[in-house]
């Protein structure tokens, strides 16, 4: 019995610590998160928050879970992945995209490649410990389960060990915020919008001005309030 309890706090406390670290590297430098009072908002909403730019840089975000399809026997399970979706060019600002590797050689994109991900509503990039450990390349085809639908997607690249990549034992998929939004079902919608300070605003300022000026159906966070709930 004794055996047992102790067996239990420690995959308790594990999953707990697996959990905080995805949080934290999901959130990078996001210093606070902008969300709906019942969930996600309409996109629209941005127009009106152009002052935001006056705290920092913004980055609106879709993100959920994803199941692969299970290859062989169909009792067989997938594995979940965590998908973020953002504006890449908008969010290096927040996350470390450092090591992204959108060909088969090493070192940083450029900016047209970074355009040439945007325009193909099926990309993904995942990381190189998933693909390692699935046998997967640049090119090829990469089915998810979103909900209870079945869609196909192509790896055009792969994060390295590190930021956001490091989340979930390196079950992360990243895309671009409207494919994640047609992916999702999400079309108009955002789940969130982060922010990271610029270096001259105190967190405790940013938030108290932040909460009153947002409209009424919006409210401000701290990333580790999710965490927390």
């Amino acid at each position: 019995g004794v055996g047992v309890v102790i067996a239990i706090r420690l995959a308790n406390a594990n999953a707990l610590t697996s959990f905080r670290s995805a949080t934290e590297s999901i959130a990078g430098e996001t210093a606070l998160e902008l969300t709906g009072i019942a969930g996600r908002f309409d996109e629209l909403l941005l127009r009106d928050l152009s002052w935001l730019r006056q705290y920092g840089q913004v980055s609106p975000v879709i993100t959920g879970y994803a199941m692969t399809v299970p290859e062989g026997e169909p009792e067989q399970r997938g594995e979940f992945l965590q998908v973020l979706g953002v504006d890449i060019l908008r969010d290096r600002t927040l996350r470390r995209y450092r090591l992204l590797q959108l060909h088969e050689g090493e070192g940083e994109p450029s900016t047209r490649e970074f355009l040439l991900l945007l325009a193909d509503p099926k990309a993904v990039v995942v990381t190189r410990k998933f693909a390692r450990r699935r046998g997967l390349s640049i090119g090829q085809s990469l089915p998810l389960v979103i909900g209870d639908t079945r869609r196909e997607f192509t790896i055009r690249g792969f994060l390295l060990d590190d930021g956001p990549a490091r989340a979930l034992d390196g079950n992360f998929v990243l895309m671009d915020l409207a494919a994640a939004q047609w992916a999702f079902n999400r079309l108009g919608w955002l789940d969130r919008v982060d922010l990271k300070l610029h270096n001259a605003m105190t967190l405790e300022q940013a938030e108290a001005d932040l909460t009153k000026r947002l409209p009424p159906n919006l409210t401000v966070l701290r990333p580790e309030a999710r965490y927390g709930q």
